[in-house]
Parts: C-alpha cells; sequence; structure tokens
C-alpha cells in the first residue's frame, strides 16, 4: 500500500521537532489518543501520528514532502520496535496474554528480546540525525540502534541480541549469504529512500527477495519510507508500482 499522511490522528509520546531539529511543545495534551509509541510530554504532528498508525497497522510506503519530517517518522518507529516493554514486543505478548489468560486480565508480560529489525538506506548523517532525534525523546542508551560496519568483527553475536540495527545493504547481502544471519532472524524492515529502489537488480530487492523467499508464511514485515514525492512521480513509467514490487508490498 502506498500512503500520503493526511492530518488526522494524534499519538503521545514523540517529541515535535521543527526542520532545525528543535522541539516545538505543544500545550494542548488533553487528546484522547491510541498509545502506539512510548508516553511522553510531547507529541508528533497529526500527520505524522496518521502515517505511523497506518504504517504500523499494515506494511506499505509512505511519501512526505521534503521537509515535512521522514526521518521523525522512521525514528518513531525505531523507538518503538526497539522498546520491549512498552513498544511492539510488549503489544504482542499483551495479545497472546488476552487470548490465553482473557481480556480481563492486565498483568504485564516479562520484558523479551526485541525483534531484529534492519534498517536500510541511510547515509552517516541521516543515520546520526536520528541516533540524535531519539537522544533528544529520553530514550535509554540500550534502546539505541546498533551500528554494524565492517569494523564490527563477529556480527553474530550482535544479530542474535536482537533490536533495532543500521546496515548497508552491501553488508547484509554478505551476512546474508554466508548465513551469518538468516532471514528466520530478522523480524523486518525498515527502509529508507525507498523511491530509489526501482529496479530488481539493486541490493535491497536482492535482500527483500531473499528475505521473503525464505521467511514465507513466518511473518516479518516491511515499512518504506520516501521524501522524495515528486521523484516518483517523474522519470519511469509507473514508478510507484516498481519501487511497490521490489519492496514486496501492495
Amino acid at each position: 500500500m502506498s500512503k500520503s499522511a493526511g492530518p488526522t490522528a494524534t499519538v503521545h509520546g514523540v517529541a515535535d521537532h521543527d526542520k532545525d531539529g528543535k522541539n516545538d511543545d505543544d500545550d494542548d495534551d488533553d487528546t484522547t489518543t491510541t498509545t502506539l509509541i512510548p508516553q511522553g510530554p510531547h507529541q508528533l504532528p497529526s500527520y505524522l501520528a496518521d502515517a505511523f498508525a497506518e504504517l504500523y497497522e499494515e506494511d506499505g510506503l509512505v511519501v512526505l514532502g521534503k521537509g515535512l519530517g521522514c526521518l521523525l517518522l522512521l525514528a518513531s518507529f525505531v523507538r518503538f520496535y526497539a522498546d520491549t516493554r512498552d513498544g511492539h514486543a510488549a503489544m504482542v505478548a499483551e495479545e497472546g496474554e488476552a487470548q490465553t489468560l482473557g481480556s480481563h486480565d492486565k498483568r504485564k508480560p516479562p520484558p523479551q528480546r526485541p525483534p531484529l529489525v534492519m534498517v536500510l538506506g541511510l547515509s552517516e548523517t541521516e543515520r546520526n540525525a536520528v541516533v540524535e532525534i531519539l537522544q533528544s525523546w529520553g530514550t535509554p542508551p540500550e534502546l539505541l540502534p546498533t551500528l554494524i560496519t565492517n569494523e564490527a568483527g563477529e556480527r553474530t553475536p550482535l544479530y542474535a541480541q536482537g533490536g533495532v540495527v543500521f546496515i548497508t545493504s552491501r553488508i547484509l547481502v554478505t551476512d546474508l549469504l554466508t548465513h551469518t544471519v538468516t532471514a528466520q532472524q530478522i523480524d523486518g524492515f525498515f527502509v529508507a529512500h525507498a523511491e530509489q529502489i526501482t529496479d530488481e537488480a539493486t541490493q535491497e530487492a536482492f535482500i527483500l527477495r531473499i528475505y521473503h523467499s525464505q521467511k514465507q508464511a513466518n511473518g516479518g514485515f516491511v515499512k518504506g519510507f520516501s521524501d522524495d514525492a515528486p521523484g516518483l512521480l517523474s522519470g519511469a513509467f509507473a514508478k510507484v508500482d516498481k519501487v511497490l514490487k521490489a519492496l514486496r508490498v501492495r
């Protein structure tokens, strides 16, 4: 599914940054919301909250204009998937508990290993910007993304611990082909600059093809991010369709 965000929802818990990276406190903090990310004194702009809610519920491609907070949205997903106590893993665990014990049982499940989520397509500057956003939200150090490089040494233990991982496509292709990490270990992908993945021969498309062929019926997710709406509408015919096909999303 391809999405363009519109201002229809609010999700509390993430700092509202302007394009210069400064916080912009919103005094109206009394809105009843669905908490999809850890609570706090700030909130996402409503159009980003709407995009978060839709993309969390269903894999797809979210397209924003330049300067409208694509990295903020990506950072909110990184924070949510890294947090086993209040994020995605906790929600999944609570749903399982409710099915087993009944919805009246409100006991919070114990923390568990965070899902292993790969982030592709970010430049070094963008990776640093995402980390700075997370730190400005008070994200604990243990929830910050792990950066995997050629200098990381033995990478198998890093993958085994789970969490959100910043990695280049070249390194991940090598590790998948050498079974340093397997598709079964990977819970999902966040793909930045998804508008660039229009060719099945790209490394990102190759990674996702391996992932889906090996993961098969065992779940997994792919969420694409783009801040180049004009780029998706110009150039090659049916570029959006090609990007969605390469991402393996509808």
